[in-house]
Order: structure tokens, then sequence, then C-alpha cells
């Protein structure tokens, strides 16, 4: 069974669980995480500095948010594609991010980590290190949703 999060329209964010005390979303007074978050969710971009090492910022207009891990895909809109859908997508606007840990949280980027993971709706995503290509689609079944595809590449 998948585990959808609802993320009320915050970007869904991938930082490494290593860097996640450093994150406050909104608690700042001028949201500083959160702005360069929404600066960055948008197909095409995405990767995000954090401290010494990077994250990623999935863009989606869902609410619903979750990691499919066996398929290497984050995807958003609370449904899963068939294989025959994947495969007939039109993934576009590639970029390429460097994963320089293993250990990862899916947390919403609103969130504030900076007292603990603990309590926040997160998901834990497991990433061999490297070089990915992140390409996004948009796929149409019996529902709407958007997907992001990992590949590892080095």
């Amino acid at each position: 069974m998948t585990d959808w999060m609802d993320y009320s329209g915050a970007p869904a964010l991938l930082i490494p669980s290593r860097v996640a005390g450093k994150w406050s979303g909104v608690k700042t007074p001028d949201w500083t995480d959160y702005s360069r978050v929404c600066e960055l969710a948008w197909p095409g971009k995405g990767v995000i500095s954090i401290g010494e090492t990077t994250g990623y910022v999935f863009y989606s207009e869902s609410d619903t948010h979750s990691w499919l891990a066996n398929l290497q895909i984050y995807a958003s809109g609370g449904w899963i594609p068939t294989a025959d859908q994947l495969d007939a997508a039109n993934w576009e606007d590639l970029v390429v991010w460097n994963a320089q840990d293993r250990h990862y949280f899916l947390v919403n980027s609103a969130e504030d980590l900076t007292e603990g993971i603990s309590g926040v709706d997160h998901q834990v995503v497991l990433l061999p290190e490297g070089c990915y290509e992140i390409a996004y689609a948009q796929i149409m079944g019996h529902c709407y949703g958007e997907f992001h595809r990992l590949r590892l590449t080095c």
C-alpha cells in the first residue's frame, strides 16, 4: 500500500537526513528556506543547496505526495500509473542532480525540522550516491498526476 502525504500545496522536498536539522521551513519571519524552495519548485529546476550538500525540490500542483521506491519515482496526485503509462509518458525538463548522501527524507518544505523529524509527516528515501537524471511528466489515466523519475547515471 502506498503512503500518500498531504502537503496542502507546499512543494515536496527531498532533504539529506544529516542536514534536516538545518531546515526551518516557514519558521523564520522571512520564510527564508521556504522562499528558496518556492523559487525552485518548477520542472527543469529543483536542486537546492542545504548547508554543504544539496537536496531536491519536486514540482507538483497536487496536495498528495509519495515516494515509489520500487520505481524510483516521486508521485503526486494520489495514484500510480501502470507500467505502460509510465513508458508512454513524455518525460521532459531533465535536471542532473548529484546525490551526495544515501539517506533522505521526503518532507513538506514548509515544515520546521530544526527540532527534529518526530511528528513530521515524512517518508524515508534511500538512494545510492551518484549522479541522477531527473525527468518530469504529467500523466493522465483514471486521474491526473505529476511524476519525477530518478535515473542513476554515474
